[in-house]
This record gives structure tokens, C-alpha cells and sequence, in this order.
């Protein structure tokens, strides 16, 4: 009995120390948890101009940018990392940095656009001046005035009717004002809610093919538009002839689709504003999410 009862307590004995070596095996492998090092820098986007609310993560700890693109990573311990960067629109990136616990080190980066950009809720107003926001830089994905010269497409009424609304090329002068980039557009592809046009992956009437300028577009603004009912809202596919030709976007065609939210009235302004949203490739694919 003695024995056996020795025997046991040997074996649980040996199965504690199996265990504990385990564990400070596994501890050194992984290596300190924490230390007192400090990543730190400035985020900017393609055109450097500080990036806000990006995403910056090394290993488990993630923060994002603020409106003037910095950021702060603590508590880290000495080893080499590599810092990813990510957003919306934008490609994730990485840069590979070393630190010795105790010290701070600065990380500055530079974010490039995706191959898909995607905007939502754009307003843009109806002209009466040329200082107003009736045009759009699809590329950068902004409004502009009427006399910017980087607009894309410019929101109109058909005639001062107040009735009919359409986008037409940036590049048409009206009043006269200064030639924008010219814009090609689809005939209407349909009426869909939002919620569909949200999961719209391809122009889909473009099926087994990429989009061709010289078979999809054609018409230098969109066709009209006015009071909606229900949720079914018009959509269009559009090419940024300009651009290409211009030789922006390393001389590669961009393609997107723009549906057309909502149409609204200000009475005490007596002003209409419209709200698009915006899927766009820069690699002249048939592929928008």
C-alpha cells in the first residue's frame, strides 16, 4: 500500500514539473507582452493631405488617426513590427519598424487608393452661381464649384424649369464658364433601391466582358430625373474620358457607377440639392465592390 501510494505521489509529482516546463517554454516563445515603446506619426492620402480616421494596428493594439492624420501606439516591447495601415478606398499597407521597449519611434506613411473607391451621400446643389457646389470631382470624390476646372460632371435643371434634373460631362461650357473633364455616360441602366445598389458587384448588363468605352457610353449627360416615388431611384454607369486622356491614373481607364438617393427642396432658399452615391474602379474593370 505504502509503495503504491509512493508511486502515486511520484507521478503527480513529475506531471507538475512536465507542466511547469511546458509553461515557461511557452512564455519565452511568445516572449514580454509589454513594454514602454511608443510608434507614433502622421497618416496622409494620395494627394498629402493628412488622412483622418485611419486605421493603424501593430499586432493587437489598434488605433485610428485624427483629423490631422496622427496617431499613438503605446506600451509596446522591444522587437520589430510591422504597422498596418487601412481605410475605406484605400489599399492596406504596412511598414516594418523596430523598437527597444523603452524608446519612441516615428512612423509616418503615405496611403494609396484602391482599385474600388465607393462614396455615399454626396449633396450637391443646384447652380445659380458659379462659387456654388453644383459640380463633382468623381475622381477625388468631392464636390466643386461650377468654375472649378477638375469637375467631372455638374448638376443641372433642364432649362430653369425646376422639373427636370440630369448630371452633365464637366467639360460642356454653359454661361460660358471654364471647361471641366470630360465624362461619358450609359443610357439610364434601371431603377433600384438603395439597398441593391449597395450590392451591385458589376454594371449588370456587362456580363462575361469589361466595360468598353466604345460600346457602353456615348451621351455627355445623364438622361432626366425629378420627384420620386417609393424607393426606386435612377442609376447610370459613367467614364472618366477626361482623365484618361489627361493622362491621370497612370493612363488607365476608370469606370463607375452613380445612383441618384435623393432629390430635395429647400422652400426658404428655394434651392434643390441632390445626394449621389459613387462606385468607381481606377483599373478599368467591371468589378465595384
Amino acid at each position: 500500500m505504502k509503495k503504491q501510494l509512493f508511486s502515486m505521489m511520484t507521478m503527480f509529482i513529475l506531471m507538475i514539473s512536465i507542466v511547469f516546463i511546458s509553461s515557461c517554454d511557452n512564455e519565452t516563445t511568445v516572449g514580454p507582452q509589454f513594454g514602454n515603446s511608443v510608434i507614433m506619426g502622421q497618416v496622409f492620402d494620395n494627394n498629402n493631405a493628412p488622412l483622418a480616421y485611419a486605421n493603424v494596428r501593430v499586432g493587437t493594439k489598434s488605433t485610428l488617426t485624427g483629423l490631422d492624420g496622427k496617431y499613438g501606439l503605446t506600451g509596446l516591447p522591444q522587437g520589430t513590427f510591422y504597422v498596418v495601415f487601412s481605410k475605406q478606398n484605400f489599399k492596406t499597407d504596412s511598414l516594418q519598424t523596430t523598437v527597444s521597449g523603452e524608446d519612441t519611434v516615428t512612423a509616418n506613411f503615405t496611403m494609396a487608393l484602391g482599385e474600388v473607391i465607393i462614396i455615399n451621400g454626396l449633396v450637391v446643389q443646384e447652380e445659380y452661381f458659379g462659387t456654388e457646389l453644383s459640380g463633382v470631382n468623381l475622381y477625388d470624390g468631392k464636390p466643386v464649384t461650377q468654375n472649378d476646372t477638375e469637375r467631372d460632371i455638374q448638376f443641372k435643371d433642364s432649362n430653369g424649369t425646376r422639373y427636370n434634373f440630369y448630371f452633365h460631362s464637366g467639360h460642356q461650357t454653359l454661361n460660358p464658364v471654364l471647361a471641366g473633364y470630360k465624362t461619358e455616360f450609359s443610357e439610364q441602366l434601371g431603377n433600384i433601391t438603395k439597398e441593391a445598389f449597395d450590392t451591385l458587384s458589376s454594371r449588370p448588363d456587362v456580363v462575361g466582358r469589361e466595360i468598353n468605352p466604345d460600346w457602353d457610353f456615348g451621351f455627355y449627360q445623364t438622361e432626366y430625373f425629378n420627384a420620386f416615388a417609393g424607393t426606386l431611384r435612377p442609376y447610370y454607369s459613367f467614364y472618366l474620358k477626361g482623365r484618361y486622356e489627361n493622362n491621370q491614373n497612370n493612363g488607365v481607364r476608370i469606370y463607375g457607377l452613380i445612383f441618384i438617393n435623393s432629390l430635395d427642396y429647400n422652400s426658404s432658399t428655394d434651392r434643390y440639392s441632390v445626394t449621389i452615391d459613387i462606385k468607381m474602379n481606377r483599373s478599368a474593370k467591371n468589378k465595384f465592390n
